[in-house]
């Protein structure tokens, strides 16, 4: 939604401080606008009025400035946070430079001297009182128109998340900041040299034990790399053997097949000769028979020549 700026002129009540804008409470943590200007280091500005004011100031121009057609009931939307340079509502001809310059009295500048730094910038001690100072807004003007009215429909969502936002802040920025307030002052006070040197003595010996273990890790580290690259030639070494040995014994078979197989053959060959050999023997004794007795002799002589000839 595109809203078309509007040009007007100020209300001579504009910059007239307001009895709603300064909100009182009756809780006791509760902080007007000037405690929390003395927090952040600053007393709170002050709204001057017209009265207060005898010399005109006049706007200051700016080259970028589109002139913008003005609007029926124009007003601006009073629940933005942020200013358009090309507002001419936002300048007051009777205003003074003098009006807006902080005020500090002799009291408050000694009183800032003294304090520290961490109490002029924070000076919430719990969530509450931060989470009340962020929800403080200023005044609202009456809404009139129906863009407006559309726009601002909106904004009770955006301001229970922002509600939500701030109270989350307030819980979570508050606990922190006295938690090292706390321990910062405690530091201050409490101060143990002996134990400080201490953490010093083990800080170093931690260093040290370190060094050790990383030098240990390093030395590990390379005779790992030496065994493994001695693994890696043993393996190889292996492989070669197993591959001769291998071979020995492809050989060995080959070699023993070769002596073997004859033998075998010459085996099997030698029943069939022998009873050849007796089969010649039992013709020639009975050959023999048919000759005289005078011959037997020689004969008997002549088988125990083939006999011992066949062993």
């Amino acid at each position: 939604m595109v809203m078309a700026r509007t040009t007007r002129k100020s209300s001579p009540n504009r910059y007239r401080p307001r009895a709603s804008s300064v909100k009182t409470s009756s809780k006791p943590w509760s902080r007007t606008p000037d405690h929390r200007g003395r927090n952040f280091g600053h007393s709170a500005r002050p709204r001057p009025s017209h009265a207060s004011s005898s010399r005109a100031r006049a706007a200051p121009s700016n080259p970028y400035a589109t002139p913008s057609p003005s609007r029926r009931n124009a007003r601006r939307f009073t629940d933005h946070r942020y200013f358009d340079v090309d507002d001419d509502t936002l300048y007051d001809d009777r205003l003074d430079a003098k009006d807006f310059a902080p005020e500090h009295s002799d009291d408050e500048q000694k009183r800032g001297s003294d304090e520290g730094d961490e109490d002029s910038c924070f000076l919430w001690e719990d969530e509450s009182t931060l989470f009340s100072d962020l929800l403080e807004t200023g005044p609202e003007d009456s809404k009139d128109h129906k863009l407006d009215d559309l726009v601002n429909s909106l904004q009770p969502s955006f301001n229970q998340r922002g509600r939500e936002l701030k109270k989350e802040i307030a819980e979570t920025l508050v606990p922190t900041v006295n938690r090292v307030k706390g321990l910062y002052k405690k530091i201050d006070e409490d101060v143990d040299v002996s134990f400080g040197k201490g953490i010093l003595i083990f800080d170093k010996a931690c260093k040290d034990l370190e060094g050790l273990a990383i030098k240990d890790q390093d030395e590990i580290k390379q005779a790992w790399a030496v065994a493994k690259r001695n693994i890696g030639d043993l393996f190889v070494q292996l492989n070669e053997a197993c591959a001769a040995r291998d071979q020995l014994w492809v050989d060995f078979e080959k070699a023993f097949d070769e002596t073997v197989e004859p033998t075998l053959e010459l085996l099997k060959d030698t029943p069939a000769k022998i009873e050849r050999t007796i089969a010649n023997l039992e013709k020639h004794a009975k050959s023999l028979e048919k000759d005289d007795t005078s011959s037997v002799s020689a004969v008997e002589k002549k088988i125990k020549g083939l006999l011992g000839k066949a062993a």
